[in-house]
């Protein structure tokens, strides 16, 4: 916050428009869009993740190409709440910390 205003930065805009999108393709058709914004998003918030990850996000967002949005978010919430998903993750692939955004230059006061 400055002089009183809240201030976002480039990243947290491209976010929440990629949320915004996010939403979108929940009802949407279009099973490549799915994969374009949530590499987008994976991006601005794990942008600096190990490769082990990388080839996890990968290997999950595989379905993403052959599912309608509806379907594949559903699918990913439904094992998300799984039990034993929850335990598997958190012991051999616990999710990395959101990357930090620098602040652009345009932004600062």
């Amino acid at each position: 916050m400055q002089n009183g205003k809240a201030s976002l930065h480039f990243g947290q805009v491209e976010g929440i428009l990629n949320s915004g999108d996010l939403s979108f393709l929940a009802l949407a058709a279009c099973s490549g869009e799915t994969l374009r914004v949530e590499s987008t998003i994976y991006g601005i918030m794990h942008g600096d993740a190990p490769l082990s990850h990388r080839i996890f996000r990968f290997a999950t967002m595989i379905p993403s190409l052959f599912l309608p949005p509806k379907w594949f978010y559903a699918s990913r919430s439904w094992i998300g709440e799984r039990t034993w998903y929850k335990r598997n993750r958190k012991r051999f692939l616990p999710t990395p910390k959101v990357t930090s955004v620098a602040e652009a230059e345009e932004f600062k006061a």
